[in-house]
């Protein structure tokens, strides 16, 4: 499994742009940007492999569009983004279903960014292995 599309969700017109560029420079993505939450949900039927997703937007909060995403796209990697030191962003973030947490500016290098690509890559194949084997035990206890 590999990574191919991503959404970059910040209002910040700036740094999406920054991060695009660093985005590009570890691989051959296929980048979207929403500048609003509501465009992000618009278009997360799409199902992108990763959601790099503001904590603070201006039509609504992270929170808010990673619990929708998460609701209705379980298996969409979402990583939150946030200028914000907080630790009970973090704590908060993962325990609504973030698969990762990064601090604007301080954690979105290009190393780091590259090894939360290939975490949701591994994570993925993982779960559509286990995903297969559930569906052949079924397939099985029902034929």
């Amino acid at each position: 499994m590999s990574i191919n599309k991503i959404f970059i969700v910040d209002d910040d017109r700036f740094y999406t742009h920054i991060l695009e560029s660093k985005l590009n420079n570890i691989g051959n993505f296929s980048i979207e940007k929403y500048y609003t939450g509501f465009e992000c949900l618009d278009q997360a039927h799409t199902q992108p492999d990763i959601i790099f997703l503001d904590h603070h937007l201006g039509d609504t909060t992270g929170f808010e569009i990673l619990k929708e995403i998460k609701s209705t796209y379980p298996n969409v990697h979402v990583v939150m983004l946030s200028g914000q030191k907080e630790m009970k962003i973090a704590v908060s973030s993962l325990r609504s279903g973030a698969t990762d947490y990064l601090l604007k500016d301080i954690d979105d290098n290009e190393k780091k960014l590259n090894e939360i690509i290939q975490d949701c890559a591994q994570i993925s194949k993982v779960r559509a292995k286990v995903q297969g084997k559930m569906k052949r035990k079924l397939f099985s206890f029902f034929f």
